[in-house]
Parts: C-alpha cells; structure tokens; sequence
C-alpha cells in the first residue's frame, strides 16, 4: 500500500508542475504577437497540447487509483 500511496502523492505533484507550467506557456502566448512570429506561436501551441495531455494521463492514472484504494 505504501508504494501506491507514493506513486499517486508523485503523480499530484507532477500535475501541480504542469498545470504550472501550462499557466506559464499560456500566458506567454497571449503576450506575444502572433502574426510577427508564427513559428514560436505554434511551438508554444505545440508545448501547451504536449503538457496538458501529459496531465490528463496523469490525472486519469490518479483517479483509477484513488478509486482502486476506495
């Protein structure tokens, strides 16, 4: 049981990093100028999917597990 608890209390914290994280890129790409640079625009774009699919893997893996414990 310790290990499951320690794998899910990892998992929240890697979420709580990338709900950061995407925060930060968001912001990022609303303070930036688009048309000027549509190459970095689409990076960002890119790095926000790439990081919120990552969390919701995670969240999903956090949630069978709570459920499991239950």
């Amino acid at each position: 049981m310790a290990k499951l608890y320690f794998k899910v209390g990892s998992d929240v914290d890697k979420v709580i990093q990338l709900r950061q994280e995407i925060a930060k890129l968001k912001q990022e790409l609303m303070s930036m100028d688009v048309n000027k640079a549509p190459a970095a625009a689409k990076a960002l774009e890119t790095q926000i999917g790439s990081a919120s699919q990552e969390m919701r893997g995670l969240v999903s893996t956090a949630a069978q597990a709570g459920a499991t414990m239950e």
